[in-house]
């Protein structure tokens, strides 16, 4: 596994120094993690069309801010990738002073699916953002950061601008609050 973790991780830095001057570098480092921004952005924003054009500009400033990437920060560009996304999103929040807008997710639409199904998924989507609307917004911010973007406690603290430490106690509470309001909910 952690052999796997490095060659990522080598991939990565290989791909940012070819992203300073090759476009098609950057293209491969973008459909790497375009997802996973785009899914940060989305539940944090529960608006389809908003995450994507925060997205794009986050993106838009990445491509800009690329060739100014320092070495050290190479090894972390989730950490460095995921705080211009976390600046985008304040940023929007600031502007817009809202910290949601509802709209029905997208796979909704799908008529594939069983209505039942949908509806289950649609109940626990907002059962979700209510539970984690009780947080303290570092902690949601980190479990966010942890769980759906899949980011590693370093990244999550260099993002938030806490020590390593800090994240998996806040993790650790935000846990703790979550599984218990849980066991209320049953």
């Amino acid at each position: 596994m952690q052999y796997f973790k490095n060659a990522i991780i080598l991939l990565t830095v290989t791909l940012i120094k070819r992203a300073k001057s090759q476009p098609d570098a950057f293209v491969r480092l973008y459909d790497l993690y375009v997802e996973r921004i785009y899914q940060y952005l989305l539940r944090r924003l529960q608006h389809p069309q908003m995450a994507e054009d925060l997205c794009g500009q986050v993106w838009e400033k990445v491509l800009k801010k690329i060739g100014s990437l320092r070495s050290n920060e190479e090894r972390s560009f989730a950490g460095w990738l995921f705080s211009i996304a976390r600046n985008e999103l304040n940023q929007h929040f600031r502007i817009h002073k809202k910290t949601s807008t509802q709209e029905l997710p997208e796979g909704l639409a799908d008529e594939s699916k069983d209505p039942s199904d949908l509806m289950e998924d649609l109940i626990e989507a907002d059962h979700l953002r209510e539970l984690l609307l009780v947080l303290p917004t570092k902690q949601k911010e980190a479990v966010e950061l942890r769980y759906f973007a899949e980011l590693r406690n370093k990244e999550i603290a260099v993002i938030l601008n806490i020590s390593e430490k800090t994240v998996a106690s806040n993790l650790s509470r935000a846990l703790k609050t979550l599984k218990s309001r849980l066991e209320k909910l049953q």
